[in-house]
């Protein structure tokens, strides 16, 4: 990876979760990346598995260097197609309509757009869209094919997830959402984050200790489903039939726990690890209040 320190944000520390995640992910899925960064999780998904992956990062520099090192890694334009939008933007964007072809300026303008705007392609979306890149033809899936959702900023991912809110997606895609907990149920802490912003109890939620950041701080992963199925008054899309790929052993499973349940299991299981991890507890240098990425 090539990227300045002065521009961009990069943690060698968790080259560890970026493989975890990354083995989840089976071959030719489809992978959102909200926050892309320099490319720590879109530019291995699609080189070491295959994956199309549409990465979106707000900061012009972190898009210059997640472009500059997908190229450096010889991955196709075609397989990794980057945007520089508001997170929430992108999303919006990604549900209105199929990806665009590579072909077209899949950069946006970095100002942020307005709650009410919706940004456009500078082509037609179809229900798929076709890249030939040398003799070979590559399908671009559309929006209702997306099997993994990655937000990637601890300090203020969880306040994005509003943008799903009376959302499904026919693929029934899993959210890995990051945060921060300094709570001493850290695991039940995290669903309750994501309960208050969605309104109600995250689908099949998994939540994954990933490192201490300080004294009493833990960053944590939760992953759970958007569901495929809702209301009437729900924002639905499903341009097109999708096939998901059976999870791993890591992802949520397909049953729907309530709030009460999830989080007493949650706060049941904390209690037996919490001397464990304060026995092995990690002295670090840093705080990383501001992203973890």
């Amino acid at each position: 990876f090539k990227f300045n320190y002065a521009d961009v944000y990069w943690n060698s520390r968790l080259q560890t979760e970026h493989a975890r995640l990354i083995n989840i992910f089976s071959r030719s899925q489809v992978i959102w990346d909200m926050f892309a960064g320099v490319g720590p999780f879109a530019v291995p998904a699609s080189k070491l598995k295959d994956c199309f992956v549409f990465a979106n990062d707000l900061n012009p520099q972190s898009h210059r260097y997640l472009e500059i090192n997908r190229d450096l890694n010889k991955v196709s334009k075609d397989k990794l197609i980057a945007y520089n939008m508001d997170a929430r933007a992108f999303i919006r964007h990604m549900l209105s309509s199929s990806p665009p072809p590579p072909s077209s300026s899949t950069s946006t303008s970095t100002s942020t757009p307005t709650s009410t705007s919706t940004p456009t392609s500078t082509s037609t979306p179809t229900s798929s869209s076709s890249s030939k890149t040398g003799t070979k033809d590559i399908i671009i899936p559309p929006s209702s094919e997306v099997n993994h959702i990655v937000m990637n900023l601890p300090a203020s991912a969880v306040e994005f997830l509003d943008v799903f809110k009376g959302v499904t997606i026919k693929s029934n895609p899993t959210i890995h959402c990051y945060g921060f907990s300094s709570s001493d149920h850290p695991r039940a802490d995290m669903i309750r984050q994501v309960e208050e912003v969605l309104g109600h109890a995250p689908v099949s939620p998994q939540v994954f200790e990933v490192r201490d950041v300080a004294p009493k701080k833990l960053m944590m992963c939760i992953s759970f489903r958007l569901p495929s199925s809702s209301s009437s008054s729900s924002t639905t899309c499903s341009s097109a039939p999708a096939t998901i790929s059976s999870p791993s052993t890591t992802s949520p499973s397909s049953s729907s726990p309530s709030s009460s349940s999830s989080t007493t299991s949650a706060a049941t299981e904390e209690s037996t690890s919490n001397a464990n991890r304060e026995s092995t507890k990690r002295k670090l240098d840093d705080d990383d209040d501001g992203g973890d990425r």
